[in-house]
């Protein structure tokens, strides 16, 4: 759904960048101002908290709120982690 009484912008791209524009709208079936919409407020969302990163860590690597030494168990996790993606790429 477009907003057609939103806000008017004229910028200038240049040619290179006018053409992976056009190119990635194209590979989205979208229209390339709505591209630029998403990924706009995408850039210009708010940068979350410490609360809700430490919230997005737990929840990736499963870790439960008070389940010991939090930053132990995250530093043990990410290390398994790395070493099993490592692992898969040496394959």
């Amino acid at each position: 759904m477009s907003d057609t009484n939103g806000t008017r912008l004229s910028i200038r791209l240049t040619p290179e960048l006018g053409a992976r524009l056009s190119e990635r709208a194209r590979q989205q079936r979208v229209t390339k101002s709505k591209l630029v919409n998403d990924l706009l407020r995408q850039a210009l969302a708010p940068a979350p908290n410490a609360f809700e990163l430490l919230e997005r860590i737990r929840a990736q690597y499963g870790i439960k709120p008070g389940s010991g030494n939090a930053s132990e168990n995250v530093s043990a996790k990410v290390k398994a982690k790395l070493r099993q993606t490592r692992a898969l790429r040496a394959r």
